[in-house]
């Protein structure tokens, strides 16, 4: 039964990452009513519980970066400026590699809101690429 549950979990994690869900869908009633549903003995968790959880995911996702990170011999980083649909600027650090076979290996390490203009001076400004990459 708790392999179930954790399937379930990760299930409804990814729902809510990959949608941009609010926490708060969990309590909606027309989600309530289909998840049970999908499964009568499932206990939905609240949204206090499903941010602690979606953090302890992000925990253990940074944790599966830093030691992919450690294993590579390599690593070439690149940064990408762009602006969202909503017109907001954005910078985003990506390291790029390849494993022994030659496997590309790209990894987004962060995306940062930048509203600055795009200038050298501001990408280069303390708290933007430079703290990202440190970190």
């Amino acid at each position: 039964m708790w392999l179930i549950r954790k399937k379930i979990d990760n299930s409804l994690l990814y729902f809510i990452t990959k949608d941009m869900q609010p926490f708060s869908v969990v309590k909606d009633e027309g989600f309530l009513q289909y998840s049970h549903a999908m499964n009568a003995s499932y206990t939905v968790p609240s949204p206090q519980t499903v941010s602690r959880m979606i953090s302890n995911k992000y925990d253990d996702a940074c944790s599966d970066v830093l030691n992919i990170l450690q294993r590579l011999k390599f690593i070439n980083l690149t940064t990408d400026l762009w602006t969202s649909r909503t017109m907001e600027s954005y910078i985003t650090v990506t390291a790029h590699s390849v494993d022994d076979n030659f496997n590309p290996i790209n990894l987004v390490l962060d995306t940062h809101h930048m509203p600055e203009r795009h200038t050298a001076n501001n990408i280069r400004r303390p708290g933007t690429v430079n703290k990202r990459v440190e970190d």
